[in-house]
């Protein structure tokens, strides 16, 4: 099927491709964008608009300070380039308070975050302003030592004066967290900034988009370090009679012009629409003459499905039968391990038990090299024997599965069945009732005419899953989660024998119905 599907996809594409390509060849080629041509389209903007406001790069310091506190790569936690049994101590004592955890350290970021937390702790008085203005700034978690104090709320932190006094100590982008009264009009544009765009400004970049607004750099001495800030709508309503546009990128983007965290290409539409016309002509009769081509694949497409879904039935069903057996020989040679040359009448049960489980693991063994070569093909194949009597059949497997269940059978009948399956689903009903419900749980065999059915009830809470989700594998509803791949494969073991798997209410029963040997 799925090299069916390659071959369909690779005809469309191919012919379509074919089509488009030979009758338009200028179509995908962008025109050249000059830089003079970008410049022209920005001055032209700038000179006819009036900036909404202007930014100035002194706001954030000295070019020492904006190494220190404005690169946005300095936000993040710094957890890699500090000691790791000194770090992993710090966030012990940050969160316990344990005196224990107070390690020496030559660090010096380390020995500042060492002394905020004591603070925190109660075990030091709160630092004084020289605490923050000196570096190191940034706590290891990636936050300035300014803004933990701002939002610790700490009566002595957080107040307007102390946040204005001590604002310059803080990243330029986590002064947005601070009262607007404390910050200039610049201040607060550049904290209120994407990091990318204030990244491009740090490199003095000629733009720098952050929506809602779009900053130019003013030409000339007296205008050094400015930037003027304009609403991006008006900017990109004036690129429409352009064959530019203009996009923010946070990467490297495949750009024509990339200018800060602004990303120039030339605008295609217009080539695109005048070579659209014979383009979807020669297009459409290239997807018809496919698509006639994908008809001839399909049947083998819905033959092949079907194929897969039989294989995938097969597998997923000799999955689920072979986990319990192996998990109960390996619990039980465990158990033997404990005392092996003195067995006592635990260790005897025990291995009991394991002789049984093998047993059955090696039955199991021989169903898959019997079941396996038959998913090869296009069908599952069911290997019918006669069963004289049903009741003794049933009443077995519940014996083994359902100890404690109430066996119930007032009609008996012969079927032709394949007995291997139709034991593996009924254990799987069994298995679910004692595993998911609650007692009493009783089973009834029910013979009528050319038709049988086993009935697994049991008290537990009514389920509210429909039976088609419930035997969807993979599905955990409701409360009796991990009922999917057991019912499964009940599911699709009714449906090969012809027969079907119904779900009934108050109380909860799965009703297995199959075809008796008269009804065959």
């Amino acid at each position: 099927m799925r090299s069916a599907l390659v071959l369909i996809l690779g005809i469309l594409l191919s012919a379509f491709l074919a089509g488009t390509l030979a009758l338009s060849p200028r179509l995908g080629r962008k025109p050249p964008v000059e830089e003079s041509s970008i410049l022209r389209l920005k001055n032209g903007f700038v000179g006819n608009h009036p900036p909404a406001a202007v930014v100035n790069l002194a706001d954030l310091g000295s070019r020492e300070q904006r190494a220190e506190l404005a690169d946005p790569a300095l936000l993040f936690p710094r957890s890699t380039k500090l000691p790791f049994r000194e770090l992993a101590a710090l966030y012990r004592y940050a969160n316990g308070c344990a005196t224990r955890d107070l390690v020496p350290t030559r660090n010096e970021e380390l020995k500042k975050a060492f002394r905020w937390h004591a603070f925190l702790c109660g075990a030091k008085p709160a630092p004084g302003p020289e605490f923050f203005r000196r570096p190191p700034y940034f706590h290891p978690s990636g936050s300035t030592y300014v803004h933990l104090a701002w939002k610790s709320e700490r009566p002595e932190f957080h107040t307007e004066a102390w946040a204005r006094a001590n604002r310059a100590y803080a990243h330029v982008l986590e002064r947005a967290d601070l009262p607007s009264g404390v910050l200039s009009e610049s201040e607060r544009l550049l904290a209120d900034l994407r990091p990318s765009a204030l990244k491009a400004l740090l490199d003095e970049a000629g733009v720098a988009i952050s929506p809602p607004s779009i900053l130019f750099k003013q030409e000339g001495r007296e205008f050094a370090g400015k930037y003027a800030v304009y609403p991006l709508v008006e900017f990109q309503r004036a690129l429409r009679t352009s064959n530019v546009t203009l996009a923010m990128t946070e990467d490297e983007s495949q750009c024509l012009l990339k200018d800060g965290n602004s990303c120039w290409n030339a605008d295609t539409e217009r080539a695109a629409r005048e070579a659209r016309r014979p383009t979807l002509f020669w297009a459409g009769l290239t997807l018809l003459l496919s698509l006639a081509a994908a008809a001839l694949l399909l049947r083998n497409l819905r033959r092949d499905r079907e194929g897969d879904r039989r294989k995938r039935f097969a597998l997923s069903a000799l999955t689920h039968e072979l986990r319990t057996p192996v998990a109960s020989l390996v619990l039980h040679a465990d158990e033997l391990r404990r005392d092996f040359d003195r067995l006592g009448a635990d260790s005897q049960r025990a291995l009991l038990a394991l002789v049984d489980e093998t047993q059955r693991l090696l039955r199991l063994t021989r169903a898959t090299a019997q079941y396996l070569p038959a998913i090869t093909g296009d069908k599952v194949s069911l290997h019918p024997e006669r069963i004289p009597v049903l009741r003794e059949f049933v009443a077995e497997i519940v014996a083994e599965e359902a100890p404690g269940a109430r066996f119930e059978s007032a009609s008996d009948a012969a079927a032709r069945v394949d007995p291997y399956w139709l034991a593996v689903a009924l254990r799987n009903l069994l298995r679910n009732a004692v595993k998911h419900g609650s007692a009493p749980i009783v089973v009834e065999l029910v013979c009528s005419g050319t038709r049988a059915e086993v009935r697994v009830s049991d008290g537990g809470a009514a389920l509210a899953t429909p039976l088609a989700e419930l035997v969807t594998p993979g599905k955990k509803p409701g409360d009796r989660s991990g009922l999917g791949l057991g019912l499964y494969v009940v599911h699709e073991v009714a449906r090969e024998m012809g027969g079907k798997l119904r779900l009934t209410h108050r109380p909860t029963t799965f009703v297995f119905e199959f075809p008796t040997e008269a009804g065959v």
